[in-house]
Formats: structure tokens, C-alpha cells, sequence
């Protein structure tokens, strides 16, 4: 976490260092050079889902007991991290720097989904165990980019270093269960345990679900950027754009994560000058 705070703010100091200069010895002014919309795919992979972290992030208490269950990757079917995203940026040019750019985006992600499922099939038992939280992300973006254009300025290859900073809110965590074994005080039992009468006598097998709400979050993240444009009708351009990166989540009462960052996205731009 504190490499990506230096990293950010050693972004954002070395553009105002080199641009003061030329700030204050010219009048010169910022202005908006193009305006965009972006919609994309992230992917904001934690190292991985457990179902204990999911339940870290709940602002209140189940009504079952998960905190004595223990899964190994074998009982894992699947894993998500998937957050369809909207981007709106300003791009505006960085003052002394020849064929620079700087991006300025207010981002939102809705209904991001963090999800784990445990399943179990042996022994004639089927059983199903899901987590899935969805939570909403708004954040901004600042990106320092260089660019190389043909002669005409009709394409473009543009590359650089950005940051990511925002809050998670809106959060809900829901739990399902089929055929998992309960003890009278509501633990739910692992799995791998179903078949130790001698422990367990009065467990039962039961079907269960539950909501839940989740405290607000923060995020960072800082990435590599490399895109293509291309200009048509002189006044908007067509873009496809990568990033990839790493950042963390932080959310009161649950472990700081780390995570790997991707993401994809077009974007159509309209150009001011």
C-alpha cells in the first residue's frame, strides 16, 4: 500500500514540478482538449476469495455460524471478480511537454461482483455452499500519457503511467446453502465432516440463505496504460485502451488485500481543439 501512495504522489509531484515552470513564465492556460466516454471491463482480482474475508466486510452478524469452516481449493468450483465500468474524461495538455497528455476521469463501477463457491459431490451427498458479494465503486483517475500520431493525425498510439483513487458503497453480501450440515446451535459444518456421526449426532442437513449489507470501502490502484485512436470526421475519435496494474482494497474490521488489476474498454472522444 505504501509503494502505490509513493507512487501516486511521486506521479502527481513530478507533472507539477515540471510544469510550473512553464505556468508561471507564459500565459499559458489550461483548457480542455477533448472531452470522452469510456465502458469497459475491469478485473480487480484478490489474491483469492475466501468466504471468511467476504464476511469480514458484513456490518452486522449472521444469523449462522461460518467461523469455524475450513476449505481447501479442491472444494472451490468457481471464483468471479468482474466490474463493468463507465469512464468520463477531460484531456487536457501538459504544459512543456511535447505530444503529452493529461487525463482527468471520474469513474464509476456498478454492481461489482466478488464471488466464491464451494461445492461437494461424494459419497451420494450433494452439497452447495455460494458467497457473492456485489458492491458499487466511485473513484477518480489521473493519467500522464504520451502519444505518437501519423502525419495526418488521423491514428494514434498512446502509452503511460496513471493512478486510481475511490470509495466502495452500496455493498450486500448474500449467502446460499443446499443440503449443508447445521449443528442445533447453528454452525454450519464443512463438508469433509458430514460423515463423523459420533461428533455431530444431532446435526441435520438443511437449505438456507442470507443478505447482508457492507461497510464502505476505499481503494487504490496504479497501472500501465497503452491505447489506440483513431480520428474520424475531424472532431471524434474511436479508441481502444489497456490497463494493468496492482493496487488494495481497504475496508474497516477486514484484512488489507492486495490485488491485480486489468482492464479493457472503448471509448468515443470529442475533440475541442
Amino acid at each position: 500500500m505504501k509503494r502505490i501512495q509513493i507512487f501516486a504522489l511521486f506521479l502527481i509531484g513530478s507533472f507539477t514540478a515540471s510544469a510550473q515552470a512553464d505556468l508561471f513564465s507564459t500565459p499559458y492556460k489550461w483548457q480542455i482538449k477533448k472531452w470522452s466516454v469510456s465502458l469497459g471491463q475491469d478485473w480487480d482480482m484478490l489474491g483469492s476469495v475466501e468466504h471468511d474475508y467476504l464476511l469480514s466486510t458484513l456490518r452486522g452478524d449472521t444469523e449462522m455460524d461460518y467461523s469455524n469452516l475450513e476449505f481447501s481449493e479442491e472444494y472451490i468450483s468457481q471464483m468471479a471478480c468482474d466490474n463493468p465500468h463507465l469512464r468520463v474524461t477531460a484531456t487536457l495538455p501538459v504544459p512543456g511537454w511535447k505530444n503529452a497528455d493529461l487525463n482527468v476521469s471520474a469513474m464509476l463501477v456498478a454492481n461489482k461482483i466478488d464471488m466464491v463457491d464451494y461445492h461437494y459431490n461424494e459419497n451420494g451427498r450433494d452439497q452447495n455452499l455460494s458467497f457473492n458479494a456485489y458492491t458499487n465503486e466511485a473513484g477518480l483517475e489521473v493519467a500522464l500519457l504520451k502519444r505518437k500520431s501519423t502525419r495526418n493525425g488521423a491514428f494514434k498510439l498512446y502509452g503511460g503511467l496513471g493512478t486510481q483513487l475511490g470509495a466502495s458503497f452500496g455493498g450486500t453480501v448474500s449467502i446460499d446453502g443446499r443440503n449443508i450440515q447445521t449443528s442445533p446451535e447453528k454452525e454450519v459444518l464443512n463438508f469433509s465432516r458430514y460423515d463423523d456421526p459420533a461428533s455431530h449426532s444431532l446435526s441435520s442437513y438443511d437449505s438456507f440463505s442470507e443478505f447482508h449489507h457492507t461497510k464502505t470501502g476505499f481503494y487504490q490502484r496504479a497501472f500501465g496504460q497503452v491505447g489506440v485512436g483513431a480520428v474520424i470526421l475531424k472532431r471524434f475519435e474511436l479508441g481502444l485502451e489497456y490497463r494493468h496494474g496492482v493496487g488494495y482494497r481497504a475496508i474497516p474490521q477486514a484484512e488489507l488485500k492486495g490485488t491485480q488489476y486489468r482492464s479493457i474498454a472503448i471509448n468515443l472522444g470529442w475533440i475541442l481543439r
